[in-house]
């Protein structure tokens, strides 16, 4: 109906970019992609578009892909609705996951070398360290000691973020199903861990199921 968000056909010509075959998505509603944290904002800039012809301000939101990863789009909305011709709202969209996963990896390095500078004890460093993250963009963040005992156990000092996720989950740094995370991996080797994609890692199963309730999907 025309009284909807999004009421118009929507034909995806990047199968390529997102994964989407076109004849799958004709007459189907556009807004249920679009990242729960990004739809009110969405929601408004095209309802606004909706009554303003011509073309309007670029905005970045997350699309989640045929595979169920998000990407990072820019569009560019252009209202046609009184062209007879279209009859419609041209959207046209490209990829910046990269870019902007690069900026807000740079601006995080640059706020926690502020929290570094500022901090006059550790529990305040930690816990300005954890909140810079999370404001930066990212979902959680935490710092956790490794305690020299019997299970190896991992002691949470301080989390930003989605931070119930930690009072559901064990981890810990032993060379054990519980220690061969990114997390137990990074402390035993002394080693940066980056997992790309946890649905993909055979080493992640023991969270997997509790990660994907808080929208988790790299580490």
């Amino acid at each position: 109906p025309r009284s909807t968000l999004f009421p118009y056909t929507t034909l995806f010509r990047s199968e390529r970019m997102l994964g989407f075959i076109p004849a799958e998505r004709v007459g189907r509603g556009t807004l249920e992609l679009i990242h729960p944290d990004d739809r009110d904002a969405i929601t408004t800039i095209f309802r606004e578009g909706t009554h303003q012809p011509g073309i309007h301000r670029s905005v970045v939101f997350r699309f989640k892909t045929a595979l169920g990863d998000w990407r990072s789009l820019e569009a560019v909305a252009t209202n046609c609705l009184g062209d007879p011709a279209i009859a419609g709202i041209v959207v046209n969209a490209h990829d910046v996951t990269e870019q902007t996963n690069l900026s807000r990896a740079l601006r995080t390095l640059t706020q926690g070398n502020q929290v570094v500078v500022r901090a006059t004890d550790e529990a305040s460093l930690l816990a300005d360290a954890c909140e810079t993250i999370v404001a930066a963009g990212y979902m959680l963040a935490w710092v956790g000691y490794a305690e020299h005992d019997s299970a190896h156990t991992l002691r949470p000092l301080a989390s930003a973020g989605r931070t119930e996720y930690l009072t559901r989950i064990r981890v810990s740094w032993a060379d054990d199903q519980l220690g061969r995370g990114p997390t137990g991996t990074a402390i035993r080797t002394r080693s940066v861990q980056v997992l790309k994609d946890m649905h993909r890692s055979p080493r992640f199963a023991p969270w997997r199921a509790v990660a994907d309730q808080y929208g988790f999907r790299t580490s």
